[in-house]
């Protein structure tokens, strides 16, 4: 269901368009400071439609400027808030970097940290608030992607902003039961866009790349035997997304497939030399995760220019 809040309802007086548009934002977006430039009036609307755990707001106001503070996000949950200015400029200041936002671009606000938001003409924007839980699960950090201008001109990002194009103009046609899978589409894509940016790809540093493949190598070698081994279950368990994963391990010149191949078969070398014979060469690729004995088997004499029973047989041999 669309909520509409204008000022045009809320009487003739300033102070009372003033007070119902603190509460309007408060209502559809969260609590902000909002100083208003003008002290002789006001016309501001805001539309807000809710996508399951999405809130998607389109904002048209005279200029303002908007501050977030920590008394305002005490004890909540974080969200990510995505501007995209359909009209107008916006100027943003975040984590000690300030930005200014335009037709054609988008940036993204945390609502859990100070910042102050302004805009010194009339304004049209979309604002889409999305709990940043929601967004973890599909990249790795989402506060890094704040305060950053993001071009919807070309490539993914244009792609993007066609699509919530698209939805402004559909969604009233979508059934309610509906709308939270349009709200998680939106929120894949807008992960595809981030972590497919070269400046945030560029900008990782190596300390914490490093960090984060450590983790997710000590998780695979804890469950080098689990056969339904992913990179979307591996990716989950390390809090990182999949195309994420995919980086660091490109960065590694292995793939993840590789990498998973590679361990199991080392593990398997090493386990075939402290073999006692107990345990035939069939569990022992059932053991570390192969699902098929002569896959394996194909496997480890490609790797070891010998079959595994070559190695358990020269080793018992030898003991």
């Amino acid at each position: 269901m669309l909520k509409v809040l204008d000022t045009t309802t809320a009487g003739i007086e300033l102070e009372d368009k003033l007070l119902f548009w603190r509460r309007a934002i408060k209502s559809v977006v969260y609590e902000l400071d909002i100083t208003f430039s003008s002290s002789k009036e006001f016309r501001g609307i805001a539309e807000n439609c809710p996508l399951g755990d999405v809130q998607w707001t389109r904002i048209k106001s005279m200029p303002i400027q908007y501050q977030r503070h920590k008394q305002h996000y005490a004890g909540q949950a974080p969200q990510i808030l995505l501007c995209v200015p359909i009209v107008g400029r916006t100027e943003f200041t975040q984590f000690g970097r300030y930005i200014h936002c335009q037709q054609g671009q988008f940036m993204l606000e945390h609502s859990n940290e100070p910042y102050k938001f302004s805009y010194d003409k009339d304004i049209d924007l979309w604002a889409i608030r999305i709990p940043e839980d929601m967004l973890r699960t599909r990249v790795h950090d989402p506060a890094r992607f704040c305060a950053i201008n993001f071009d919807g001109r070309t490539d993914m990002g244009k792609f993007f902003l066609d699509y919530l194009d698209a939805v402004v103009n559909n969604i009233q046609q979508v059934p309610e039961q509906m709308r939270s899978l349009v709200g998680a589409q939106l929120t894949d894509l807008l992960a595809v866009v981030l972590e497919g940016d070269k400046r945030i790809l560029n900008s990782t540093s190596s300390s914490i790349k490093a960090a984060h493949l450590a983790r997710v190598e000590q998780h695979l070698r804890e469950h080098l035997s689990d056969s339904g081994l992913s990179a979307q279950n591996v990716a989950s368990a390390c809090g990182i997304s999949v195309r994420y994963l995919h980086l660091l391990f490109k960065e590694t010149n292995w793939t993840f497939s590789q990498w998973v191949r590679e361990r199991r078969l080392q593990l398997a070398y090493e386990s075939l030399h402290r073999s006692t014979g107990k345990v035939s060469v069939a569990q022992l690729a059932y053991q570390l995760g192969f699902n098929d004995h002569a896959q394996f088997s194909r496997a480890f004499r490609t790797r070891y220019d010998c079959t595994p029973s070559d190695v358990l047989n020269r080793y018992l041999e030898s003991h």
